[in-house]
């Protein structure tokens, strides 16, 4: 049984939501800009699948499918 999860990262413009998709990641996936210019213009999704042994059982593995997505910068 896959276990699946949602994050959504949002935030003011320029703030570093990109680097933190990017992190979360372990690459760079999402341009990052170091300008006051947002390089996000949309929302877009990240999907991350992996698979986790358990600590406590050797045999034992869980699948996970993680959906990142990054927002555009939202004005208050």
């Amino acid at each position: 049984m896959v276990k699946q999860a949602n994050i959504v990262v949002c935030g003011s413009a320029c703030v570093g939501k990109s680097t933190l998709v990017n992190s979360l990641c372990g690459k760079e996936v999402p341009k990052t800009s170091s300008s006051l210019c947002s390089a996000t213009d949309e929302m877009k999704k990240y999907v991350l699948n992996q698979t986790y042994q358990s600590v406590n059982e050797a045999a034992s593995s869980t699948e996970y499918s993680i959906t990142i997505w990054d927002t555009s910068g939202i004005e208050s």
